[in-house]
Protein backbone atom coordinates (compact mmCIF):
# COMPACT_ATOMS: atom_id res chain seq x y z
CA UNK A 1 0.00 0.00 0.00
CA UNK A 2 1.88 3.33 -1.12
CA UNK A 3 1.67 5.65 1.41
CA UNK A 4 1.61 9.69 0.77
CA UNK A 5 3.98 11.79 2.69
CA UNK A 6 3.04 15.66 3.19
CA UNK A 7 4.49 18.69 5.69
CA UNK A 8 0.42 19.44 6.47
CA UNK A 9 -2.70 20.03 5.25
CA UNK A 10 -1.90 22.46 3.08
CA UNK A 11 -0.15 20.33 0.82
CA UNK A 12 -2.27 17.32 1.27
CA UNK A 13 -2.45 15.91 -3.08
CA UNK A 14 -6.41 16.39 -3.27
CA UNK A 15 -6.97 15.08 -6.80
CA UNK A 16 -4.90 12.12 -6.16
CA UNK A 17 -6.74 11.39 -3.25
CA UNK A 18 -10.24 11.86 -4.95
CA UNK A 19 -8.78 9.21 -7.99
CA UNK A 20 -7.57 6.46 -5.00
CA UNK A 21 -10.81 6.73 -3.14
CA UNK A 22 -12.58 6.66 -5.87
CA UNK A 23 -10.55 3.45 -7.80
CA UNK A 24 -9.07 1.88 -5.39
CA UNK A 25 -11.10 2.93 -2.20
CA UNK A 26 -8.75 3.41 0.05
CA UNK A 27 -5.93 6.02 0.59
CA UNK A 28 -2.73 6.58 2.87
CA UNK A 29 -1.09 9.76 3.55
CA UNK A 30 1.39 10.38 6.34
CA UNK A 31 2.04 14.51 7.62
CA UNK A 32 5.15 15.39 9.04
CA UNK A 33 3.37 17.27 11.40
CA UNK A 34 -0.06 17.13 13.91
CA UNK A 35 -3.30 18.12 12.05
CA UNK A 36 -6.77 18.65 12.61
CA UNK A 37 -8.68 15.74 10.78
CA UNK A 38 -12.09 17.60 11.08
CA UNK A 39 -10.58 20.32 9.43
CA UNK A 40 -8.91 18.05 6.50
CA UNK A 41 -12.34 15.92 6.57
CA UNK A 42 -14.54 19.26 6.07
CA UNK A 43 -12.31 20.11 3.21
CA UNK A 44 -13.29 16.85 1.40
CA UNK A 45 -16.97 16.24 2.36
CA UNK A 46 -19.82 16.72 4.92
CA UNK A 47 -18.62 15.14 8.06
CA UNK A 48 -20.99 13.14 9.65
CA UNK A 49 -22.17 12.93 13.05
CA UNK A 50 -21.88 10.02 15.46
CA UNK A 51 -24.49 10.75 17.66
CA UNK A 52 -27.70 12.95 18.92
CA UNK A 53 -25.02 15.42 20.49
CA UNK A 54 -23.40 16.51 17.22
CA UNK A 55 -20.05 15.08 17.50
CA UNK A 56 -18.34 14.60 14.49
CA UNK A 57 -14.64 13.58 15.57
CA UNK A 58 -14.53 10.03 17.80
CA UNK A 59 -11.82 9.41 19.92
CA UNK A 60 -10.37 5.51 19.70
CA UNK A 61 -8.27 4.82 22.99
CA UNK A 62 -8.74 1.72 25.28
CA UNK A 63 -10.18 3.17 28.65
CA UNK A 64 -10.90 -0.33 30.23
CA UNK A 65 -9.08 -3.82 30.22
CA UNK A 66 -12.48 -5.74 28.70
CA UNK A 67 -15.43 -5.31 27.24
CA UNK A 68 -18.27 -3.85 28.59
CA UNK A 69 -21.36 -3.17 27.66
CA UNK A 70 -21.59 0.32 29.28
CA UNK A 71 -18.93 0.97 26.94
CA UNK A 72 -18.17 1.26 23.09
CA UNK A 73 -15.95 -1.13 22.14
CA UNK A 74 -13.79 1.48 20.99
CA UNK A 75 -12.33 2.37 24.31
CA UNK A 76 -11.21 -1.42 25.13
CA UNK A 77 -8.11 -3.29 24.06
CA UNK A 78 -10.24 -5.97 22.49
CA UNK A 79 -9.70 -7.19 18.80
CA UNK A 80 -12.57 -6.23 16.33
CA UNK A 81 -14.30 -8.62 14.07
CA UNK A 82 -15.14 -7.13 10.33
CA UNK A 83 -17.17 -5.04 9.95
CA UNK A 84 -18.46 -1.85 8.43
CA UNK A 85 -19.28 1.57 10.25
CA UNK A 86 -22.92 3.03 10.91
CA UNK A 87 -24.30 -0.28 9.45
CA UNK A 88 -27.10 1.04 11.83
CA UNK A 89 -28.14 4.01 10.12
CA UNK A 90 -29.77 5.47 7.14
CA UNK A 91 -27.61 6.59 4.66
CA UNK A 92 -24.45 5.14 5.78
CA UNK A 93 -21.76 7.40 5.59
CA UNK A 94 -19.42 6.62 2.14
CA UNK A 95 -16.43 7.18 3.75
CA UNK A 96 -14.44 6.63 7.02
CA UNK A 97 -11.50 8.45 7.91
CA UNK A 98 -8.80 7.10 10.94
CA UNK A 99 -6.13 9.56 12.80
CA UNK A 100 -3.42 8.40 14.34
CA UNK A 101 -2.79 10.68 17.21
CA UNK A 102 -0.55 7.93 19.12
CA UNK A 103 0.45 4.59 17.22
CA UNK A 104 0.54 1.57 19.28
CA UNK A 105 4.33 1.42 20.20
CA UNK A 106 4.20 -2.32 20.93
CA UNK A 107 2.57 -3.94 17.58
CA UNK A 108 -1.06 -3.98 18.22
CA UNK A 109 -3.84 -2.42 16.70
CA UNK A 110 -3.03 -3.09 13.32
CA UNK A 111 -5.57 -2.38 10.91
CA UNK A 112 -7.15 -5.00 8.68
CA UNK A 113 -9.51 -4.45 5.20
CA UNK A 114 -11.54 -6.88 2.76
CA UNK A 115 -12.53 -5.58 0.01
CA UNK A 116 -16.08 -6.65 -0.49
CA UNK A 117 -15.47 -6.73 -4.56
CA UNK A 118 -13.65 -9.58 -3.79
CA UNK A 119 -15.91 -11.66 -1.55
CA UNK A 120 -19.11 -11.43 -3.96
CA UNK A 121 -17.70 -13.95 -6.18
CA UNK A 122 -17.10 -16.50 -3.24
CA UNK A 123 -21.47 -16.09 -2.76
CA UNK A 124 -24.00 -17.68 -4.51
CA UNK A 125 -26.70 -15.82 -5.98
CA UNK A 126 -29.40 -17.12 -3.48
CA UNK A 127 -27.56 -15.85 -0.32
CA UNK A 128 -26.75 -12.59 -1.97
CA UNK A 129 -30.67 -12.09 -2.61
CA UNK A 130 -31.46 -12.52 1.03
CA UNK A 131 -28.70 -9.89 1.88
CA UNK A 132 -30.42 -7.65 -0.07
CA UNK A 133 -33.40 -8.23 2.22
CA UNK A 134 -34.02 -6.05 5.24
CA UNK A 135 -32.82 -7.38 8.85
CA UNK A 136 -33.29 -6.07 11.67
CA UNK A 137 -30.76 -3.77 13.32
CA UNK A 138 -30.29 -2.44 17.15
CA UNK A 139 -28.83 0.47 16.93
CA UNK A 140 -25.84 0.95 19.94
CA UNK A 141 -26.22 3.54 22.36
CA UNK A 142 -23.22 5.04 22.25
CA UNK A 143 -24.64 6.01 18.47
CA UNK A 144 -28.33 6.79 19.34
CA UNK A 145 -30.10 9.24 17.89
CA UNK A 146 -33.67 8.93 17.64
CA UNK A 147 -34.00 5.19 16.78
CA UNK A 148 -33.27 2.20 18.77
CA UNK A 149 -34.32 -0.66 15.93
CA UNK A 150 -33.65 -0.01 12.12
CA UNK A 151 -34.67 -2.28 9.19
CA UNK A 152 -32.24 -2.57 6.16
CA UNK A 153 -30.48 -4.53 4.36
CA UNK A 154 -26.71 -5.73 4.06
CA UNK A 155 -26.14 -5.41 0.86
CA UNK A 156 -27.42 -2.34 -0.76
CA UNK A 157 -27.46 -0.31 -3.84
CA UNK A 158 -24.66 -1.49 -6.96
CA UNK A 159 -23.44 -4.26 -4.28
CA UNK A 160 -22.26 -1.79 -1.33
CA UNK A 161 -22.54 -3.06 2.20
CA UNK A 162 -23.37 -2.37 5.04
CA UNK A 163 -22.38 -5.10 8.02
CA UNK A 164 -21.49 -5.23 11.84
CA UNK A 165 -23.22 -8.89 12.04
CA UNK A 166 -23.56 -8.05 16.79
CA UNK A 167 -25.84 -5.54 15.90
CA UNK A 168 -28.37 -7.61 14.11
CA UNK A 169 -31.08 -9.29 16.02
CA UNK A 170 -30.79 -12.42 15.49
CA UNK A 171 -33.21 -13.99 17.08
CA UNK A 172 -36.02 -12.64 15.02
CA UNK A 173 -34.18 -13.48 11.69
CA UNK A 174 -35.62 -15.95 9.61
CA UNK A 175 -33.33 -19.22 9.36
CA UNK A 176 -32.43 -18.06 5.57
CA UNK A 177 -30.99 -14.87 6.97
CA UNK A 178 -28.82 -16.65 9.54
CA UNK A 179 -27.68 -19.10 7.25
CA UNK A 180 -26.84 -16.12 4.82
CA UNK A 181 -25.41 -14.17 7.64
CA UNK A 182 -23.12 -17.34 8.11
CA UNK A 183 -22.11 -17.67 4.52
CA UNK A 184 -20.78 -14.05 4.21
CA UNK A 185 -18.66 -14.63 7.39
CA UNK A 186 -17.33 -17.70 6.13
CA UNK A 187 -16.62 -15.67 2.57
CA UNK A 188 -15.09 -12.58 4.47
CA UNK A 189 -12.70 -14.65 6.66
CA UNK A 190 -11.11 -16.96 4.23
CA UNK A 191 -10.46 -13.73 2.11
CA UNK A 192 -7.01 -12.51 2.60
CA UNK A 193 -7.00 -9.05 4.44
CA UNK A 194 -4.79 -6.52 3.86
CA UNK A 195 -2.66 -5.67 7.14
CA UNK A 196 -1.83 -2.15 7.98
CA UNK A 197 0.18 -0.90 10.51
CA UNK A 198 -0.41 3.11 10.95
CA UNK A 199 2.39 5.58 11.80
CA UNK A 200 2.07 8.31 13.93
CA UNK A 201 0.06 11.32 12.10
CA UNK A 202 -0.96 8.85 9.62
CA UNK A 203 -4.42 8.95 7.95
CA UNK A 204 -6.29 6.01 6.52
CA UNK A 205 -9.23 6.96 4.58
CA UNK A 206 -12.08 4.03 3.34
CA UNK A 207 -14.78 3.74 1.42
CA UNK A 208 -16.90 2.60 3.81
CA UNK A 209 -19.69 0.87 1.72
CA UNK A 210 -16.76 -1.08 -0.04
CA UNK A 211 -14.67 -2.53 2.41
CA UNK A 212 -14.89 -4.08 5.86
CA UNK A 213 -12.33 -3.52 8.51
CA UNK A 214 -11.07 -4.67 11.77
CA UNK A 215 -8.17 -4.52 14.10
CA UNK A 216 -5.79 -6.48 16.21
CA UNK A 217 -5.91 -6.71 20.07
CA UNK A 218 -4.22 -3.43 21.28
CA UNK A 219 -1.25 -3.79 23.07
CA UNK A 220 0.04 0.37 23.75
CA UNK A 221 -2.08 1.37 26.40
CA UNK A 222 -1.34 4.97 25.07
CA UNK A 223 -2.59 4.13 21.08
CA UNK A 224 -4.82 6.33 20.24
CA UNK A 225 -6.79 7.17 17.20
CA UNK A 226 -9.33 9.90 16.00
CA UNK A 227 -12.41 8.56 13.41
CA UNK A 228 -14.31 10.66 11.05
CA UNK A 229 -17.45 9.37 8.90
CA UNK A 230 -17.87 11.36 5.96
CA UNK A 231 -20.20 11.90 2.76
Amino acid sequence: MKKFLCTNINDFPFEIYKDKIHTDGIFVVEFKEKIDILSLVTILGIPHSHNGDGNYVWDIKPEHIESDKSHARSHTYEEFTFHTDCSFEDPVPLYMALYVVQEDRQGGGINKLVDFEKILPALDAGIIETLKKDFPIKIPKEFFKDKELIHKPIIFDNNKIAYRRECIIEDICSPDQIQALDSLDNAIHKSDALMLSLSQNSVLFVDNTRYLHARTMIKDPERHLQRMRFF
